[in-house]
């Protein structure tokens, strides 16, 4: 693996008890299927609103985590898969990557894969 290949932060994978709520919010809005997350970035299953992505396309993402708040993003598409779909936030806020940080936190805590 090429060193540029390799990601910054470490993905992990809600779990049921701790699900990331995710919608495209451009046009009528799109349900997403959240694979995994990161502070700077997450992965989307394909199938579930991103068989048309491009690389570097900007989608704008409503991102809800219960109770560390609700955020309005724009995900950069970076890697389209026929399983999985990558993208990295675009300047995320401070607010969103503390959030981000104790969601992650908790998922650790409560045992999620990475």
């Amino acid at each position: 693996m090429r060193s540029d290949e390799r990601r910054r932060h470490v993905r992990i994978r809600p779990i049921p008890e701790l699900l990331a709520r995710v919608r495209r919010t451009e046009g009528q809005g799109t349900d997403l299927e959240l694979f995994d997350v990161s502070i700077g970035g997450l992965g989307f299953v394909t199938e579930r609103g991103f068989v048309d992505a491009l690389r570097d396309q900007r989608v704008p993402i409503r991102l809800e985590l219960g109770r560390y708040g609700v955020y309005d993003i724009v995900a950069v598409v970076k890697h389209v898969g026929s399983a999985t779909t990558g993208t990295e936030i675009d300047a995320p806020t401070p607010a969103l990557t503390t959030a981000l940080g104790r969601y992650i936190a908790e998922l650790l805590e409560r045992g999620a894969p990475s």
